[in-house]
């Protein structure tokens, strides 16, 4: 059994509670996770906090806990802002993000979806839209130690299978214009840490014009 308390996010009588501090104590005490509830506009009034910094917060402290949004209400902010975010909060806590999405209910009133102008009604409908999210997809990545761990990680057992490989372009701009077997190159560890590793139809590669003469992938 893995256990987990919810980080005092909402001010009850009056702020809400130190966030650094629950964080360390539980990970100290040898629990599992550590989750944030989401709002944007409590209908009381009440103060709480945003749940994507909280967490970042919790994650910045600690160094075995697991971070879990519980649960982040996708029909009230943009698709695209969501899925930035919560990838950046993947790296940087190094994988530790437990996300849990859900349509909002009605406790609080209709607050929240008047400050960002969506309907509350259409929160089931914009929920589905955005877990079905489809189509071709384009990525730009660099090189660098800082997202060779996200190649790893998508090329894992555990993250290989469930990745759309043959709905996204890659997109290669290797700022040291050396040739792909060259250890300095960035062609080179991606090819290595992801690459190679992955189904990557070869017609999704794409590299900058200036160093596609130089670049010839070979799996």
């Amino acid at each position: 059994m893995r256990v987990g308390v919810f980080l005092p996010t909402v001010g009850r009588g009056g702020s809400p509670g130190d966030v650094v501090a629950y964080a360390r104590h539980a990970e100290e005490h040898g629990l599992d996770a550590v989750w944030a509830g989401d709002q944007i506009v409590v209908g009381s009034g009440t103060p709480m906090l945003d749940a994507m910094v909280v967490l970042t917060t919790a994650a910045a402290v600690t160094t075995r806990l697991r971070v879990g949004f519980g649960v982040l209400i996708l029909p009230l902010r943009p698709v695209a802002a969501v899925a930035k975010q919560v990838t950046a909060l993947q790296q940087l806590s190094g994988n530790r993000v437990l996300l849990g999405v859900g349509s909002g209910g009605t406790p609080h009133g209709v607050s929240s979806w008047q400050a960002v102008g969506v309907p509350q009604g259409d929160r089931g409908r914009l929920t589905d839209a955005a877990l079905a999210v489809n189509g071709a997809f384009r990525v730009s990545l660099s090189g660098g130690s800082t997202p060779k761990t996200l190649y790893e990680l998508l090329a894992s057992d555990e993250f290989r299978g469930c990745f759309p490989w043959q709905r996204v372009s890659w997109y290669w701009g290797d700022e040291r214009f050396v040739p792909h077997d060259d250890p300095a190159s960035n062609y080179r560890m991606a090819r290595e840490a992801m690459l190679a590793k992955a189904p990557v139809p070869p017609e999704n590669i794409h590299a900058h014009a200036r160093v596609r003469s130089l670049t010839h992938w070979k799996r």
